[in-house]
């Protein structure tokens, strides 16, 4: 008996829906003191900030806000660092 001719119904697949859009957010998005983990990077966006250490399962928070809001500072491994808004938008983070 060949296996494609077997009236055995197919193995369901399951489908992971940890990581969705709904469950992540853009870093942009932060408010003050929120503490969030780095789930993915806009692959169009600038090296530079994996450099920075905008790496995903790095963990960071939310310092300040410019009064216009932008840029805005971020604690990631220990230093402060600003981002525009831009930048800061083609990161996704999931809160902790």
């Amino acid at each position: 008996m060949d296996l494609l001719d077997s009236d055995l119904p197919a193995p369901a697949i399951e489908v992971s829906t940890t990581l969705t859009e709904a469950s992540t957010q853009s870093l942009a998005e932060l408010g003050r003191n929120q503490v969030a983990r780095v789930v993915a990077i806009d692959p169009s966006a600038s090296p530079r900030l994996a450099a920075l250490g905008f790496c995903p399962g790095t963990m960071l928070r939310a310092d300040r806000r410019a009064p216009l809001g932008d840029p805005m500072i971020f604690e990631v491994r220990g230093t402060r660092l600003a981002l525009r808004q831009r930048d800061a938008r083609c990161i996704r983070v999931s809160l902790v």
